[in-house]
Parts: structure tokens; C-alpha cells; sequence
């Protein structure tokens, strides 16, 4: 036989609303809790990072900051290192006794080559003639006031350099070794020798084509200018402006290389 099943009493409706609901209600603190959390302000999720990118970010610029300082201030300690041991290297050259020598050295090495080209321009058509010979001069031969170290120099200097203005750089010399001697007394040299300079390339130039011509078909060089005036630099400006430019563009050029 079958046994009988036991049945559960069913829940009428009225049962159903006097049971208690499955969501109870908020009592009253817990209910205050909520409107609480409720009215606090909400923060966006990335203020806390930006502000932590933010100090982070000004930390790392003044690191930065530090380290370029560091580097600079290590550049210029090893700089100021350098400078020392270069000043303890040539602290021998400042020694007043070595600075008048070659003070001295330069006033007469200046000196010899002013006197030498001097003497040159006036009767150095005679000493190029008697060292292009060949011939084996007696005692008293060269014209040169200082004789065959003078006639040799501006044979070498003069003729085969820069002519008239080959003195120049002796008077230039002579210059430093003033400034050697008396630094008070005498301006700085590096201007003098940009002129001196400018004056080696314009004076032969200029007196080679107020003194020479050339024939282009036989390439002769005639003219009263002597070699010794124009001397090789004054030649080859001279050729090469009146081939390039023509007489009247030679002059137009000199004109404004004077003006300048």
C-alpha cells in the first residue's frame, strides 16, 4: 500500500501579507547613514592621479634642474683646471727677464728687415742682377746698407713675395717687440696686422698696373716697375685682374678695396 504523503498547509494570501517582506525596511540611523553618503561629494577617479602625476612631474623638473646645474658647475671646474695647469705650463714665458729678450730679439729682427727693404728700393735692381748672375760677389759688392744678409732678404722677400710692402711686416715685428718692452706704451698689434696685411695685397697690386703691361700673345712683361717692387704676389694679381676684369674693372676694384 501506498503510504500517504504528508501535505504542507498552503499559504493563503493572508498569510502571504502578514509574513515579514524580503527587504526589510531602513531603520532610522541606518537611514541617516545613507543620506549622509548620499550628500558627500563625489571624486572623479583621476583628481588623486592627476595630483600625484602632478608632484611627481615638479620632482622630476627640479631634478633636472639639479643635474644641469651639477654638469655646469663641473664644466667649469674642469675648465678652470685646464686653465691652471696651461698658466703653470707657460708660466716660464712670463719670466721679465725672457720677455725683454725677446723684446729685444724682435725690435732688431723688425729693424733689420725696415732698413734692409729700404735699402732695397733704392738700389736693389743692382744685388737682384748680381745674385741672379751667379757670379761670386768681392767685398763691398751688394748695394744693400746691410749688405749680403740685406741683398738676400730682399731678393727672397721683396721680389719673391710682396714687394714694397715685404717692410712692413719687419715694421710690424719691430711693433711687437715695443709692446714687448713697454705693454703701457704701445696699442695692441693684432689691428696693425690686418692692415699690414690688406697692404701686402693692395700696394704691389696697385703698382703693378700703374707700372706694367703684358702681351697676352707672347706673355711678356714689360714696364719700368721693377721685380723687386711689384715682387711676385703684385705680378700674379696684376696678371690675373687684367685678364679677368680688364684695366678699368682692375682700378673699380682697387678703388673700393681702398674705400673699405
Amino acid at each position: 500500500m501506498m503510504s500517504r504523503r504528508v501535505s504542507s498547509p498552503r499559504k493563503t494570501r493572508k498569510s502571504n501579507a502578514n509574513a515579514a517582506p524580503r527587504n526589510r525596511r531602513l531603520d532610522e540611523v541606518e537611514l541617516e547613514t545613507a543620506e549622509k553618503v548620499a550628500a558627500k561629494p563625489k571624486r572623479s577617479r583621476g583628481t588623486t592621479k592627476t595630483r600625484s602625476k602632478a608632484k611627481g612631474g615638479t620632482s622630476r623638473r627640479d631634478q633636472r634642474k639639479e643635474e644641469r646645474r651639477i654638469r655646469q658647475e663641473e664644466k667649469l671646474m674642469r675648465r678652470q683646471e685646464r686653465r691652471e695647469v696651461w698658466n703653470r705650463r707657460i708660466a716660464w714665458t712670463k719670466d721679465p727677464r725672457l720677455v725683454q729678450a725677446l723684446g729685444i730679439a724682435a725690435l732688431a729682427l723688425g729693424g733689420f728687415m725696415v732698413f734692409s727693404g729700404i735699402s732695397a728700393v733704392l738700389t736693389g735692381a743692382a744685388d737682384i742682377r748680381l745674385i741672379l748672375g751667379g757670379a761670386i760677389p768681392g767685398e763691398g759688392s751688394y748695394h744693400n746698407l746691410l749688405g749680403a744678409l740685406g741683398a738676400r732678404w730682399a731678393f727672397s722677400f721683396m721680389r719673391g713675395g710682396f714687394g714694397i710692402a715685404a717692410p712692413l711686416f719687419g715694421a710690424w715685428i719691430a711693433m711687437v717687440g715695443l709692446r714687448l718692452l713697454a705693454p703701457d706704451r704701445v696699442p695692441h698689434p693684432g689691428r696693425a696686422l690686418r692692415s699690414v696685411l690688406a697692404a701686402a695685397v693692395l700696394l704691389p697690386w696697385t703698382l703693378g698696373l700703374l707700372t706694367l703691361s703684358f702681351d697676352f700673345e707672347t706673355g711678356l712683361v714689360t714696364g719700368w716697375g721693377n721685380d723687386h717692387l711689384v715682387g711676385a704676389v703684385g705680378l700674379w694679381l696684376t696678371q690675373w685682374s687684367r685678364f679677368a676684369l680688364g684695366l678699368t674693372g682692375s682700378f673699380l676694384v682697387l678703388v673700393a678695396s681702398y674705400a673699405l
